[in-house]
């Protein structure tokens, strides 16, 4: 059951504002809701509940990064290396233009005008053309997170993220928040769990929010997902 409201009310007002409160709030009067009714229809101990999220949220006040003025840059580079088309930013990828992707050489080319055109742009952490060999570096930080939200077929040709503590905004927006780095205010979240096979108490070990469904298939007793994490989350279960 995904309960969404939390997720576009920080978008537009950021995740320590008046509207992000109230709508925690909300979130757990719908949650007290769902757990009585619960009790009532399958049983007081007798169904188990666990919650997280899949990201967290940069902090409202984080510096902006203009995606316009980033993108001339870009478009910039590109066209002073002898690149013709429009490029294209879905965050955090650049798409080349179709008919330069169908030549590799020229693919290769134009990347690399592009990440040498955006060196040490202020505020970006880096651009990389992570199809071409060697794209991400073995020193690159948060290198495997990277590897790991890129796709061959969906993504675009150049990996771009942000530093720490800064966000994208687009015509000058200035409020509000987004998400999708590998630092810790957005990488981080809670998971609790409680009701039936759950153990109580509280454990500050680290775990990968993925464990929840084979965690979840143990309790229901149909093992681990076969393509996902095998290992459960053991603090949680009796």
């Amino acid at each position: 059951v995904s309960y969404s409201q939390t997720d576009y009310v920080g978008h537009m007002f950021g995740p320590k504002s008046r509207e992000a409160m109230d709508a925690i709030l909300v979130l757990d009067r719908d949650l007290g809701r769902l757990f009585t009714h619960l009790d009532a229809k399958v049983g007081e101990g007798n169904w188990t509940a666990v919650l997280s999220a899949d990201h967290g949220a940069a902090p409202g006040d984080s510096r902006r990064v203009d995606q316009q003025i980033f993108m001339k840059t870009a478009q910039d580079a590109y066209a002073t290396a002898g690149f013709a088309g429009e490029l294209r930013f879905i965050e955090p990828t650049i798409y080349l233009p179709e008919d330069v992707v169908a030549d590799p050489i020229k693919r290769t080319a134009a990347a690399k005008a592009i990440v040498d055109g955006m060196a040490d742009y202020d505020g970006v952490a880096g651009v990389w053309a992570w199809r071409e060999p060697g794209g991400f570096p073995a020193d690159t930080p948060h290198r495997q997170s990277y590897l790991e939200s890129v796709d061959n077929v969906r993504s675009g040709d150049l990996f771009v993220m942000v530093e720490e503590g800064v966000l994208f905004t687009w015509r000058g927006d200035a409020t509000g928040t987004s998400h999708g780095t590998p630092y810790d205010y957005d990488a981080m979240v809670p998971v609790m769990a409680f009701g039936k096979n759950i153990q109580p108490g509280r454990s500050t070990e680290l775990v990968d929010v993925r464990q929840i469904a084979a965690t979840v298939g143990v309790l229901l007793g149909v093992g681990a997902p076969a393509q996902g994490l095998q290992e459960t989350i053991s603090a949680a279960l009796k």
